[in-house]
């Protein structure tokens, strides 16, 4: 696997990726709607809670959730740029810890909206925002792979080194088509997400 999170190819990387996420999405998505009760995270304190202010603009709703996914995508792009790990770049780590959130979330209902009632395990949850912003932060990880200063090749066995030659922080063009898909998704997610809020 580690050689296909790694591949020279955008594709290979995306696709690699995609598969390893969906996979750990819908077994955390089971254990969380047969396991845990629900609304067990709501009314918790986080991004969610500032997400979920009322607000009866389109624009504005949109623009307030898509700034507030910045954030991830603000931390992929430092931690990539810090630190690869047995070659994996640490900013994978990010869309990764959302997407078992989101699953969580999901599972047990515990949006600060909430579902009428949890969502069983199912495809209806492509007609929810929250897979598309998943897929975005996934892109952009995998389009930003390649800028890490620092590396530990074996983990626990050998420390953190310099890259040689070091890096130069700039992208080739299928990385920009890569990041640029990625930020159209996610603002794309955003004003669908938004258009269901204030509909």
């Amino acid at each position: 696997m580690n050689k296909y999170l790694t591949s020279p190819n955008l594709h290979i990387r995306f696709i690699a990726f995609f598969l390893l996420a969906s996979v750990l999405f819908i077994g955390v998505w089971v254990a969380s709607y047969y396991a845990f009760p629900e609304g067990m995270l709501r009314g918790q304190r986080g991004l969610g809670s500032l997400a979920s202010e009322d607000s009866h603009s389109l624009i504005g709703e949109g623009m307030r959730i898509f700034t507030l996914n910045l954030i991830p995508v603000g931390l992929i792009l430092i931690f990539n740029r810090l630190m690869k790990i047995n070659s994996i770049p640490l900013g994978y780590i990010v869309p990764l810890v959302n997407l078992i959130g989101y699953a969580v979330f999901l599972g047990t209902n515990s949006f600060m909206r909430p579902l009428a009632e949890p969502m069983a395990p199912s495809f209806k949850v492509l007609t929810r925002s929250g897979p598309y912003e998943m897929a975005a932060l996934l892109l952009l990880a995998v389009s930003t792979h390649s800028i890490a200063i620092f590396e530990i090749r074996k983990l626990f066995i050998t420390n953190p080194e310099k890259v040689t030659p070091a890096p130069r922080l700039r992208l080739n063009k299928e990385q920009w088509i890569g990041v640029i898909i990625g930020l159209a998704l996610l603002l794309g997610s955003a004003f669908r997400e938004a258009y269901m809020i204030v509909k």
